[in-house]
């Protein structure tokens, strides 16, 4: 005599799909942490070939970085500037850029999801993709430049003459051949192609706050991109490591930084938790990063 088979019953499989769905839930934060932590290494990869590229300029140039102040010349800025070592084009016009020329300016994490026209803000947003008459009137930037790195602007050869009219000359990092080097930030996860942070500049209210180029520049550089309350750069000495954000303002960014400015433990006297606190009052959503 044949026994017949018992199937599930509904009750049964409600129970077994909303297990499902627990699991589910537990594992997908952690999911998106592996994720964040292997886009956050491919990034780091990407930019030691940075340090490759910025150390064959120097090598080529006297030991001396490029001018980034330039307006109307596609060799000052580092976009155009160093484009022969990381396209293998020349400075000028390159309307056939391969993708691997493009990508190597994109940090893994940046969406691509570009803050040309409309000025887009956010953590994950890069900056382009510029349209040929934007590329024509910013007069360094080309047809379809876009990228999620910025540059450390304290850090150029600009020409001498800019003294006349410029007072903080004195502050530029003109070679790598400084002491103190592995304190020094270059190239990094960015909202802008670069900045000129100081050390009163505030932090970002709110997660994605963008700032100036030259104003409250460090915006620009504290940005979530990884979720992991780091960004990742290329320092003075081609060494590459992560940050947390409130470490960027103890980083030398130019030669009259202040490390110990009003955003570090040491500009509260060494008081931790009032430096906390004006953190908590300012930046609350970086209340969860230890300071510095």
């Amino acid at each position: 005599m044949s026994r017949k088979r018992r199937g599930f019953t509904l009750i049964e499989l409600l129970v077994v799909i909303s297990i499902i769905a627990l699991l589910m839930s537990m594992l997908m934060p952690a999911i998106r942490n592996v994720r964040d932590q292997a886009k956050s290494a491919m990034c780091m990869q990407r930019l030691q070939q940075w340090g490759l590229i910025f150390s064959m300029y120097t090598g080529d140039n006297d030991g001396f970085f490029h001018g980034e102040l330039g307006v109307g010349e596609n060799s000052q800025g580092w976009v155009p500037a160093l484009r022969p070592y990381y396209s293998g084009h020349g400075a000028g016009a390159n309307p056939h850029e391969s993708r691997a020329a493009r990508d190597i300016r994109l940090c893994p994490s940046a969406k691509i999801k570009f803050r040309s026209e409309g000025y887009t803000v956010g953590s994950d947003v890069a900056w382009g993709i510029y349209s040929k008459e934007w590329a024509e009137e910013s007069g360094w930037a080309l047809e379809g430049d876009c990228g999620s790195y910025g540059l450390n602007a304290w850090v150029c050869n600009e020409e001498r003459w800019v003294a006349d009219w410029w007072e903080d000359v004195g502050n530029l990092w003109r070679t790598p051949n400084v002491r103190g080097a592995s304190t020094i930030p270059l190239f990094m996860d960015c909202g802008w192609v670069d900045g000129w942070p100081q050390e009163l500049d505030e932090p970002p209210e709110w997660e994605g706050e963008i700032g100036g180029y030259n104003y409250q520049a460090m915006k620009q550089f504290c940005i979530n991109r990884h979720r992991l309350g780091t960004v990742n750069s290329l320092f003075l000495d081609w060494s590459v490591r992560n940050i947390g954000l409130k470490e960027l303002w103890k980083l030398k960014w130019h030669r009259n930084f202040d490390i110990n400015g009003p955003w570090t433990i040491a500009g509260f006297g060494g008081n931790a938790v009032a430096c906390a606190s004006a953190w908590d009052e300012v930046a609350p959503w970086m209340s969860r990063f230890p300071e510095y």
